[in-house]
């Protein structure tokens, strides 16, 4: 009996791991690494759609917003904003993706801080996927000019976008993309 349970263990570990690792995923890491960590997510039946933000030279802050979605990859209810990320600084502006979208990557300006954001929105076909076959749509561009350009980065294998990831002070020195579940 041992030994099956040795051997069962052995064989399945690696389909549990993989399986464990294509539930979710982290865009690369963009910007320095002062400030605070800080995760906000989404609840488990919603999705990224946009962010709010202050900026001006770089992002002074920045809260994930996140809609409702059915099955079917339709949005239900209304948009809510999360949690703010850094400082009082700079303008407000929202970005969010035509509705029934959902945020899929991510593109700007970094140094030390993140410069720059621009969100790309591909359409939902449910609430774990993104269409394969269409080309995403472009937030406007929010924050200043300086630093290096970055990506697109996008969620891989069609996931959306559930959360972010970062740290963040006075301004956003860091931040990072959580696809999927």
């Amino acid at each position: 009996m041992a030994r099956l349970l040795s051997f069962l263990a052995i064989f399945l570990m690696p389909f549990i791991a993989s399986s464990a690792d294509a539930a979710g995923s982290l865009s690369p890491v963009l910007g320095g690494s002062g400030g605070d960590a800080f995760v906000t997510s989404c609840s488990d039946d919603e999705v990224m759609v946009g962010v709010r933000v202050r900026s001006d030279a770089w992002l002074d802050s920045v809260a994930p917003r996140c809609v409702r979605v059915s099955t079917a990859g339709v949005w239900q209810g209304t948009v809510r904003t999360l949690a703010i990320a850094g400082g009082n600084g700079g303008f407000p502006a929202t970005r969010d993706c035509p509705r029934n979208y959902a945020v899929s990557g991510f593109s700007g300006r970094s140094s030390a801080f993140v410069n720059r954001l621009r969100l790309e929105c591909r359409p939902l076909i449910s609430r774990n996927a993104l269409r394969k076959d269409s080309a995403p749509r472009q937030t406007a561009l929010v924050g200043g000019r300086g630093g290096e350009a970055f990506g697109p980065f996008h969620c891989s294998e069609n996931l959306p976008v559930t959360g972010m990831h970062g740290r963040s002070g006075e301004y956003v020195d860091q931040l990072q993309l959580s696809c999927g579940r």
